[in-house]
Formats: C-alpha cells, structure tokens, sequence
C-alpha cells in the first residue's frame, strides 16, 4: 500500500512540475507569425540550393531555432523573451543561407562542360569544346594549341608549330621546317 501511494505521489509531482513549466497555449500573434514565415522562406530557400548537401549542421540548426521560438511565441506573452528567440532563429537562417550559397554555386556548371564550377580551373570554356578533367580545353597533339584552335591536330610530337597549330615553314616554301632537307629555300 506505502509502495503504491509512493508511485502515484510521484507521477502527481512529475506531472504537476510538466504542466507548470507549460504556460497556456496561445495562438502566434500577426507579428510573430510573419517573423516565422520570413524564417521558414529563407530556410526553404535554403534547400532549394542544396542545403542538405552543403550546411546540413546549419540547417538544422536554423530549423530547430524556428521551432523553438514558435513554441515559445505560443507559450510566453513577454515580448522580449519571444524576440529573443526569433533573433536567433533569424540569425541561424542568415547563417545557413550564408554557407549554402557559395556552396551551392560550387556545385553548378557555368560554362556548361561538364566539370563543376568549385573544380573547373578554365572556367570560362566555350560551349561544345572538348575539356579535360580539369575544365580546360583539350590538346590531343600536345602542341600547345588546343583542338578548338588547333587547325592542324595530327602535328607529331615536338614540332614547333604556329599560333594555329600548324608546323612551321620559315622559308615558306610549303614544306613545313621539320620535313623540309632544303630549309632555306
């Protein structure tokens, strides 16, 4: 009998310490639901650029904070306690858009050649050339002019060649330096 009256003791305190940590619920106040939804806008906005992906600590971060002061928007009527929640919800959410962003644009492919922006080192390709793992365009002959420029791509290794990459002829004779027997004429 002690036993059982020691356990309903407990669960009466234990409920009567949750309900009085509880203020009365209330609805958000205009205020405060348009602080909320300019929060929830720029979470959202957020992953729209991957967030997930990029800044899955900050966006966990920025929702638990918007929860946080909902819940306490609903639960206390002391303005100053409620702005201060919203201000940290606010600052979160301007966190995670500022780590999502750059990282989002990292993930794109401006130029359009198939390697991201974040390891592109030719950033700036033309659309339709040929580029290597690295963004920049290719050089299959190895002649320092690359193939979209290159208006003879078969030069043998080692052949000095002009600006369009065609062996050169210094006495203009038609036969490029590196054939030619008779070279100066």
């Amino acid at each position: 009998m002690k036993g059982r009256l020691w356990i309903v003791s407990l669960l009466a305190l234990t409920v009567a310490g949750l309900t009085a940590g509880c203020g009365a619920v209330r609805n958000l106040s205009q205020m405060d639901s348009n602080r909320a939804d300019a929060v929830a806008a720029k979470i959202a906005e957020a992953r729209g650029l991957l967030a997930e992906e990029c800044a899955p600590r900050e966006l966990a971060r920025a929702e638990v904070e918007l929860e946080w002061a909902r819940h306490e928007a609903m639960e206390y009527e002391k303005p100053s306690k409620i702005d201060r929640h919203f201000v940290k919800a606010e600052a979160a959410a301007d966190e995670l858009l500022a780590v999502t962003k750059p990282c989002w644009q990292g993930l794109q492919d401006d130029d359009g050649d198939g390697v991201l922006n974040y390891a592109d080192r030719c950033p700036d390709t033309p659309r339709g050339v040929k580029v290597d793992s690295r963004g920049c365009p290719v050089d299959s002959d190895g002649d320092g002019v690359t193939d979209d420029k290159d208006r003879c791509p078969d030069t043998p290794k080692g052949v000095k060649v002009d600006s369009k990459g065609c062996p050169l002829d210094t006495d203009g004779d038609g036969v490029p330096d590196y054939r030619d027997k008779c070279s100066k004429t």
